[in-house]
């Protein structure tokens, strides 16, 4: 037993498990405890106060992170072209802030697209509960924050299915995972919601699944186990 678990090696997703087993590492050292979301922190407010609160008058996507190519902010820019219906919110703070607007210019979007800069997790409790949709466009990712936390407000997500989104997208409550990491896929899949929306009700349940409880249990077994090892 204690082989088994001396020298462990924790992840937050199976994807990223599977990847140290590929490399080599022995897959009974590895556990995959995956993040939660704080349910009391993060919950649905009232969606017509929050987009009165942030002078939403249309339908909304959001992008959430730090601007830089790896979160994909210029590929829900560039879905903006054929989304004439919708604005966009980016929350975030990066070194591509004047890249993003100049791109948002060149397509002329601008004028349907706002950047909300850093922004902290109370406001965004607002946002998440004012927006339709959160896009998530990254090329690498081992476990969201974002996707839970938008959940746990009522808002689907529309995710590139890298790594761990797979495991956190997993019914159509919690929104839709899209294979190619494009403009035009972005497109598809907002379209694709719209046809059949969740309920905000239905989103946030789907998110009580995710709670810390699970995984504090699972690490505590874990360090039960560890401590039992030293004791030999």
């Amino acid at each position: 037993m204690g082989s088994r678990i001396r020298n462990p090696h924790c992840h937050v997703c199976e994807a990223l498990k599977n990847e140290l087993i590929s490399l080599g590492v022995e897959k009974a050292k590895i556990s995959a405890l995956r993040n939660g979301v704080d349910l009391e922190f993060f919950h649905p407010k009232e969606p017509n106060q929050s987009k009165k609160y942030l002078n939403i008058h249309r339908h909304t996507l959001l992008s959430v992170g730090h601007l830089v190519e790896r979160k994909g902010h210029h590929l829900v820019i560039e879905a903006m072209q054929n989304l004439p219906e919708y604005d966009l919110l980016i929350a975030g703070d990066g070194e591509e802030m004047s890249t993003l607007k100049k791109l948002a210019q060149h397509l002329n979007v601008m004028e349907r697209v706002t950047f909300l800069g850093s922004v902290s997790h109370q406001e965004l409790v607002t946002i998440y509960s004012a927006v339709d949709l959160l896009v998530l466009a990254s090329s690498r990712e081992g476990w969201a924050n974002v996707l839970l936390e938008a959940m746990a407000c009522g808002t689907p997500a529309i995710a590139t299915n890298i790594w761990g989104t797979s495991e956190v997208i997993t019914a159509p409550e919690a929104g839709l995972l899209i294979e190619k990491r494009s403009a035009n896929a972005i497109v598809e899949a907002v379209r694709t919601i719209e046809k059949n929306m969740p309920s905000r009700e239905k989103t946030r349940r789907y998110a009580e699944n995710f709670s810390w409880d699970d995984t504090v249990n699972h690490l505590y077994k874990l360090f039960e186990q560890i401590a039992s090892v030293k004791k030999e």
